[in-house]
């Protein structure tokens, strides 16, 4: 007959006892088939510590046949159990021997050296067995194998101790983050690199160390979205009292959040400032050299297109033809500005505005012009007075062309690709040239 104690101790008689350990035996009984099928290991020992029965799991786990487990003791050296510390652990400790002691249940996480030579980490638990008469006469111990849940603790454990050994001595500035960007941990080249601590950092969202922190915040939401992504993004980190006005860092962010070992978004910043400043001068040189290029093209198409309008010039017959081949001189040379030539009589009267492109010229004299008047070319932003003719906004030029001692004609043009000091380069060229290259006495015959 089978009653329970107090405690959830099995009270049972000695006969039964006897009866339960030889069903677990010989694998008879319903009893010895529903522990047999269970995954824990049972082992039950007498009051002297001995192994009395077991069953399948507690050989399986354990790499021992039942015939080597009945009749050994906790007190048997080839155990070889220690600590989770790894410090050797004493048989007379043991959850079992503890339990015959002091009739109470006893629990403990152990390790169990197996004839292959590996440690079988083990969770135990021992429970007393009481007679009918309620006196101690075995100790039932039940463990599950827990060696898979150790190592890979351990292994996290060792990952994160990895990271955070990396973290301290980086030279680049290493955080973990939770979801929001909040900084949890941080290494501690944060003083050398971003002139804070890394106490004034732990707690506070990374975003505010940045000039822009929306794109961080940016970076932030598409890597957190998907595990195991990543980013970059380049940006300048507020100057504090430490550095020297704002430092470019490129910050590289990782999603970790899935991973237990670090189970965070691990943010790198690397100091890129001296790399961005020699690019930003890299890019600037190459602007200029571009720019020097651009206006060696145009000086080379320029002077083509003026020793082609100067030849031309040398064959012309009367005002309108060479008004003309002014023109096309004119049109090659400043082909993306406004353009417009006019035609005068010997008085300074004009004759015609001749293919005006871009606004219409009032009519007037020439004279009224200040560079007919000074026989000189005139730009705008610098020469510093506004000419009468009617010049495009901002940077043009007024451009006299003078034959047989004579005013005969003035081109207006607007600056197009040039800038104003180009331009007045490039509109003295032009009227020196195609005013020589004008035939002489040519003009006299004008027509309306």
């Amino acid at each position: 007959m089978n009653t329970s104690g107090p405690n959830g101790t099995i009270r049972t008689d000695a006969e039964d006892a006897a009866d339960l350990a030889r069903q677990l035996a010989d694998g008879s009984g319903p009893a010895a088939a529903l522990l047999s099928a269970l995954p824990i290991g049972l082992v039950v020992q007498a009051t002297d510590g001995s192994i009395i029965t077991s069953n399948d799991a507690a050989s399986r786990i354990l790499r021992l046949t039942r015939e080597q487990l009945e009749g050994r003791t906790s007190m048997d050296p080839s155990w070889r159990a220690v600590h989770a510390d790894g410090t050797p652990f004493p048989g007379e400790d043991h959850p079992a021997m503890r339990t015959l002691r002091t009739g109470r249940v006893e629990r403990s996480t152990m390790g169990v050296h197996t004839p292959e030579g590996e440690v079988a980490w083990i969770d135990v638990t021992a429970r007393p067995v009481h007679g009918r008469r309620g006196d101690l006469v075995a100790a039932a111990t039940t463990f599950v194998d827990v060696s898979a849940e150790r190592a890979a603790r351990r292994l996290q454990e060792e990952l994160l101790e990895r990271y955070r050994t990396l973290a301290r001595e980086s030279s680049d500035v290493v955080a973990l983050l939770d979801r929001d960007g909040v900084v949890r941990e941080v290494s501690g080249a944060t003083d050398e690199l971003l002139g804070r601590s890394p106490d004034g950092l732990v707690g506070r969202a990374l975003a505010g160390l940045f000039a822009d922190a929306t794109s961080f915040e940016g970076l932030l939401v598409r890597v957190g979205a998907q595990p195991w992504a990543n980013g970059r993004v380049t940006l300048q980190v507020v100057g504090s009292d430490h550095l020297r006005g704002p430092r470019w860092f490129e910050v590289r962010l990782r999603n970790h959040l899935e991973e237990p070992s670090v189970a965070h978004l691990v943010a790198t910043l690397v100091d890129v400032h001296d790399r961005v400043v020699a690019e930003d001068g890299l890019r600037e040189v190459n602007e200029r050299l571009a720019a020097r290029l651009a206006e060696l093209d145009r000086a080379h198409r320029q002077d083509q297109a003026l020793d082609h309008a100067t030849e031309l010039l040398g064959r012309g017959r009367g005002a309108q033809e060479v008004a003309a081949l002014l023109w096309d001189g004119l049109d090659r040379v400043f082909a993306e500005g406004d353009l417009s030539l006019r035609l005068a009589n010997e008085e300074l009267e004009v004759l015609t505005t001749y293919r005006s492109r871009g606004a219409e010229l009032a009519p007037g004299r020439l004279g009224d012009c200040w560079a007919a008047r000074t026989r000189r070319v005139h730009v705008n932003e610098v020469g510093g007075l506004r000419c009468r003719h009617d010049l495009p906004d901002g940077c043009s030029a007024c451009i006299p062309f003078v034959a047989d001692g004579r005013i005969v004609a003035t081109a207006t043009v607007g600056a197009g690709p040039f800038t104003c000091t180009e331009l007045a380069r490039v509109a003295e060229t032009v009227a020196g040239r195609m005013s020589t290259a004008i035939p002489p006495r040519t003009m006299a015959v004008a027509t309306a």
